[in-house]
């Protein structure tokens, strides 16, 4: 992937096995400049904010 990218996932169960998985995780995307959105959600991670916007307008 690449910066400007967004990687989509199905389901948040599908991306990591535990809240300290998925942050670590959506760090290193965040670190290269990568977006990840969560289908099943409605949420994608905040870069910056290090947090889960969940909700319409994802």
């Amino acid at each position: 992937m690449r910066e400007g990218d967004k990687l989509i996932v199905p389901k948040i169960d599908r991306f990591a096995r535990s809240v300290k998985n998925l942050h670590n995780v959506a760090s290193q995307l965040e670190d290269n400049g990568i977006g990840l959105v969560f289908l099943k959600e409605q949420s994608r991670v905040v870069p910056s904010m290090q947090m889960l916007k969940i909700g319409k307008g994802v």
